[in-house]
């Protein structure tokens, strides 16, 4: 039953409306984060905090629904492999520069500017790259 809901062509319209707002409301809500916590600009190290807090929510948030669809938690039944160590370090590598120190200046940043304007910066990243 459960299955059949989330493969549905309606469940998945209302997964992706809901990810492109929260996607595209993004710097109003760290803004309004930092305010309801009590951050200041100058408070650096509450503003990385604040982003783990962040991260790992919705992290629980992913692994939570994974399991949901799945009933197996990434893993199917008889097929554990393990990794290599050269790959664990490309994907921790890939981590720690893509995810930990872009979003760790972007926090940063959204602190000494208005919401606006960081949306502005960021959608100029389309004509940069």
């Amino acid at each position: 039953m459960i299955t059949k809901i989330i493969n549905s062509k309606k469940f998945f319209w209302i997964a992706a409306l809901i990810s492109n707002f929260l996607w595209a409301s993004l710097f109003s809500v760290i803004k309004l984060g930092y305010s309801i916590a009590k951050i200041s600009s100058r408070d650096v190290y509450g503003q990385i905090l604040f982003a783990g807090y962040v991260f790992t929510v919705s992290g629980i948030i992913t692994i939570g629904g994974n399991c949901f669809k799945s009933e197996q938690c990434f893993l199917k039944k008889n097929t554990r492999k393990e990794l290599k160590v050269k790959s664990v370090m490309k994907i921790i590598i890939i981590a720690l520069c893509q995810t930990v120190f872009q979003y760790s200046f972007l926090y940063i940043g959204l602190a000494h500017t208005t919401a606006t304007k960081g949306a502005i910066l960021s959608s100029t990243n389309v004509f940069i790259s």
